[in-house]
């Protein structure tokens, strides 16, 4: 995965993931809620993290198989899916394990990478055991998405040293002012590796203010390099967005590719 193995499990700060992303989930929900509608099977989220896409879509009557790694973020799942109906929480599957070395007994016919999760996967090995892996629990006529951040071929990712603030939000299960910050203290170009640090800082009671620190490891890719993986892992591309609303590629801040089994081409490995 990464080459350090604690890296990417917001150890630090899984408790105000979903205040981090909660404007997000306008943007991309929609989209996953239509996929699944129009897969009709089970649905598999590799990376599911808090549950942020699992839950709604097992809300949409789906059964939902969700995948992390990171034990405080699947507390923080756990902790939402108490309040659930029985039967939304029936139809939720919980697995701890790495996207790129799980086994399910069962395929699906939708198979989805939400927000960069694909990007934790650092190295080649891992980011290839994944595709194989995910080629193999989906279903024959099934889809597959994933989702990376867009970098255009002459961008060059800065690193940088000083904090950037992003919000400053009043937490509304504690009461307390959350502040988000950011900063990326190094950039791998070689790797093509970003080392972005999350932080949060939160006001307590007694006047104290509170640091959170987790530093990810995400791997950046250009458009043609993602196309090449995928192909090379044995999948059709069918569409490629530059955003949940469809727009093109060089319209947006996403690499958002829909996928199938390309049938006669067997993949790598």
């Amino acid at each position: 995965m990464s080459s350090d193995p604690d890296t990417n499990l917001y150890t630090n700060t899984a408790a105000w993931y979903d205040m981090d992303t909660s404007s997000y989930s306008d943007l991309d929900l929609d989209f996953y809620r239509d996929a699944a509608r129009r897969a009709g099977g089970p649905v598999l989220e590799l990376a599911c993290g808090t549950g942020r896409i699992s839950i709604p879509l097992a809300e949409d009557g789906h059964d939902v198989w969700a995948l992390d790694l990171s034990s405080p973020m699947l507390a923080e799942f756990a902790r939402k899916a108490a309040a659930l109906s029985p039967d939304v929480r029936n139809r939720l599957h919980v697995v701890q394990g790495s996207m790129d070395g799980f086994s399910i007994p069962r395929q699906f016919d939708l198979i989805i990478i939400p927000f960069r999760g694909f990007q934790a996967l650092c190295t080649s090995e891992a980011a290839s055991a994944c595709l194989k892996t995910v080629r193999h629990h989906l279903s024959s006529d099934g889809v597959f998405i994933v989702d990376v951040f867009r970098v255009g071929e002459d961008e060059h990712i800065p690193a940088y040293e000083t904090e950037k603030t992003d919000w400053e939000r009043i937490d509304p299960r504690t009461g307390q002012t959350v502040r988000r910050a950011r900063r990326i203290p190094r950039v791998d170009h070689d790797r093509q590796i970003i080392y972005p640090e999350v932080i949060y800082y939160t006001n307590n009671q007694d006047g104290s203010v509170a640091r959170h620190v987790d530093t990810l490891e995400l791997r950046y890719y250009y458009e043609y390099q993602l196309q090449v993986l995928l192909l090379t892992h044995g999948f059709r591309i069918d569409a490629t967005y530059g955003s949940f609303d469809k727009r093109p590629v060089d319209a947006g801040s996403e690499l958002l590719y829909v996928c199938r089994h390309s049938v006669g081409v067997p993949a790598i490995g």
